[in-house]
């Protein structure tokens, strides 16, 4: 039955490709808009949360589209001898777990005075510029330039505003334990729904969702990388 589902999925994956850029642009527009017309009347901390949410969609456009490359990236740490352009990760997967994340951090930035829900993202965005500077060392023992697709905009972008809401909310007593846990809860049940569970399901050696060619999958930095270094 899955199988089934998949083959159909097939069929109309490229479309959902085209749509995707679209879809993303159209987020954005909605929440600078909203800062725009409320930008008087919305409280600092808020505005930090909306800004985590801009945040990812920023940090989606590096990993993907410029200079892109994070596939690759992903893929030869998990597989650093026999990396393949499906495996572990694919762009069905990127895709999707991307797509439910903007879901997750977009939702919660219609909910300020849920506390909880801030905490989460901005303990996300912790984890990302974690996971981000690991793989921007992890290539240097290959002699490649410190970087990994999604490394600025961790830092810049989504760091910086989690930094500023977890100042904010905490010099203005906004929280309490119960919000600290809540928001502990909310992270990781993100983690298990968002990430894991597509990984899980849809990561496979012999995917039919393969990366269609080196700018898809090297993106401009490692498609230089490749050529100066010949690299596979």
């Amino acid at each position: 039955m899955w199988g089934e589902a998949m083959k159909k999925f097939e069929i109309i994956f490229p479309v959902l490709k085209k749509c995707w850029p679209v879809f993303l642009v159209a987020v954005g527009l909605i929440e600078l808009i909203v800062l725009y017309l409320f930008n008087d009347s919305l409280p600092l901390h808020h505005k930090y949360q909306i800004g985590m949410a801009f945040a990812l969609l920023l940090h989606i456009f590096e990993e993907e589209f410029f200079p892109g490359g994070f596939g690759f990236s992903f893929n030869t740490v998990k597989n650093p001898k026999d990396y393949s352009d499906c495996y572990p990760m694919n762009p069905m997967i990127s895709m999707t777990v991307n797509f439910l994340g903007v879901l997750f951090l977009t939702i919660s930035a219609f909910f300020p005075s849920l506390y909880f829900l801030g905490i989460g993202v901005a303990v996300f965005w912790g984890l990302e510029v974690v996971l981000h500077t690991v793989l921007a060392f992890l290539p240097r023992a290959k002699g490649l330039p410190l970087y990994s697709p999604g490394l600025l905009t961790a830092w810049l972008a989504g760091g910086f505003c989690a930094y500023r809401y977890l100042h904010t909310v905490i010099s203005e007593n906004l929280l309490s334990g119960y919000d600290w846990a809540l928001g502990i809860i909310y992270l990781f049940a993100g983690i298990i729904l968002v990430i894991r569970i597509p990984e899980d399901r849809l990561s496979d050696k012999n995917s039919p969702f393969k990366y269609e060619n080196d700018r898809e999958f090297y993106g401009f930095f490692y498609r230089y990388i490749k050529q100066r270094y010949q690299l596979k």
